[in-house]
């Protein structure tokens, strides 16, 4: 199963019709898909700015920020750093605190 690198990326109409609904139309188009995947073959990264449509990127945000405020992070925390920030509703942290660590 051979693929053409050359070949501009085409999402089927069921898969561009799902993702609409989540991401910003600019990356549902064929050519920033193509210059895109371009760009991760030359360089094993890209950044996608303003990846989510904005009324998600807006309803995650506020989210989040409530949420950091509640386990008090952020600038204004003079009391230091808390470990155990995001644990609730079934979350529980893997890894230790001085590498990669994640809730799962």
């Amino acid at each position: 199963d051979s693929t053409d690198d050359d070949a501009p990326v085409e999402l089927a109409a069921a898969d561009k019709e799902y993702l609409a609904k989540w991401l910003n139309p600019v990356y549902l188009e064929s050519d920033a898909l193509t210059k895109l995947r371009d760009s991760f073959c030359e360089e094993s990264s890209v950044q996608l700015h303003s990846f989510l449509r904005a009324d998600h990127a807006a309803s995650i945000m506020a989210s989040t920020t409530a949420d950091d405020m509640s386990d008090e992070l952020g600038a204004d925390n003079a009391a230091g750093v808390n470990y155990e920030a995001g644990v609730r509703d079934g979350w529980r942290l893997v890894g230790p605190v001085h590498k990669q660590r994640f809730a799962t």
